[in-house]
């Protein structure tokens, strides 16, 4: 039915002006390079000795597989303010996992 389509539509134009109206500007250039914050690309060094490579974006940008992640999921609230050296244990569906912060850049 098509006012049913309509209603949806604007609810959703509704839920995307909120946003923008709340959104804020982050330079990542302003921010402390020597820690973990919104914009970081973090490389990360796991138990197995593999290395992964995470950014931390907006909710809207984010991409697991192509390693951007949510500023919300559990990883990257766990990175949030922390160094190059630190490491997170972080639950995952096969157990803890101990990951080292082994670079922090800003791009």
């Amino acid at each position: 039915d098509k006012r049913l389509q309509q209603a949806s539509l604007q609810a959703r134009l509704s839920d995307l002006d909120l946003r923008l109206q709340s959104a804020q500007w982050v330079d990542s250039q302003r921010q402390p390079q020597d820690k973990v914050h919104f914009g970081a690309c973090v490389d990360l060094l796991t138990e197995a000795d593999e290395q992964k490579h995470y950014q931390i974006v907006g909710v809207d940008e984010a991409d697991a597989a192509s390693g951007r992640i949510s500023f919300l999921s559990p990883l990257a609230r766990a990175l949030l303010g922390l160094e190059v050296g630190d490491v997170v244990e972080l639950t995952t569906p096969n157990g803890l996992q101990e990951l080292e912060i082994i670079a922090i850049r800003y791009p």
